[in-house]
C-alpha cells in the first residue's frame, strides 16, 4: 500500500564556511564515536525545515506550489545560540527561534502537509520513539511529530551515545571548534531520498 511514497526534506543549505565548521565538529565526534554518521556530499549538514514521506506522484506538484508561496519570501539572518545535544545522544547546534524563521517553517508545513496522503513514515513509527500526546497529534496530521509548536530549530552534527554526565563534558570540549555564530538564509533546498544520499530535487531562492 505504502510502495508509492517516498521521502521528502525540505531545508536550508549553509554557506561553505558555516558546512566547514559542522564538518569539523562531525568528524571529531566520529573520532569519539566511529559508528556516528559521517558528513558527505549526498549527507550535508544543514537546517531541517520539514520531511516526511508522501505519494511520489505529489513531488511536482509539492514543488510547483512552494516555489508559488516562497518566491515572495526574503533573506533574514538567524543566530546560533549554542553547541547542544538531545538525552538520547544526537549533538546538534540549536538556532534562534526568529520570528521570520518561524514563518518560513509554519509557511512550508502548512503548504506541504496537504500532499501527504496516507504515507507514513517508518523512521517517525519506530517502536522505540516515544512522543507527547501533541507530539503524537502532530505526526498523525502532518507526517511528522517536530512541527509548528513542536519545532525547535538545529543544525545536527553527530551522535554519541553516552551519560548525560558525558555528553555535556563532550559537548563543552568541542564547542571550541564553533566560531561562527550566524548565517544568512537566502534558499531552501527540497531533497529525495535515493540509494546514496540525498539528492536535490529543486531549489527555491529567496528574495
Amino acid at each position: 500500500m505504502q510502495n508509492n511514497c517516498s521521502w521528502i526534506g525540505i531545508g536550508v543549505e549553509l554557506f561553505p564556511l558555516l558546512t566547514q565548521q559542522c564538518t569539523v565538529l562531525n568528524t571529531e565526534i566520529t573520532l569519539i564515536n566511529p559508528t556516528s554518521y559521517k558528513f558527505s556530499e549526498n549527507n550535508r549538514p544543514h537546517l531541517n525545515l520539514y520531511d516526511l514521506d508522501a505519494p511520489e506522484r505529489n513531488t511536482s506538484k509539492i514543488i510547483s506550489t512552494l516555489n508559488s508561496v516562497l518566491s515572495d519570501m526574503t533573506s533574514f539572518e538567524v543566530r546560533i545560540l549554542k553547541l547542544d545535544y538531545f538525552q538520547f545522544g544526537a549533538i546538534f547546534l540549536e538556532v534562534e527561534k526568529h520570528p521570520l524563521l518561524l514563518n518560513l517553517h509554519n509557511t512550508v508545513v502548512s503548504t506541504v502537509y496537504k500532499y501527504k496522503g496516507t504515507c507514513v513514515c517508518k523512521d517517525y513509527s519506530q517502536p522505540w520513539r516515544k512522543y507527547t500526546p501533541e507530539q503524537a497529534e502532530m505526526l498523525e496530521k502532518y507526517g511528522n511529530p517536530f512541527v509548528l509548536k513542536e519545532f525547535h530549530p538545529h543544525i545536527s552534527v553527530g551522535f554519541i551515545k553516552a551519560s548525560e554526565e558525558m555528553l555535556k563534558a563532550r559537548v563543552e570540549n568541542l564547542t571550541k571548534y564553533m566560531n561562527i555564530r550566524s548565517f544568512k538564509i537566502e534558499s531552501i533546498s527540497l531533497v529525495g531520498d535515493a540509494e546514496e544520499g540525498h539528492n536535490t530535487l529543486a531549489t527555491f531562492n529567496l528574495k
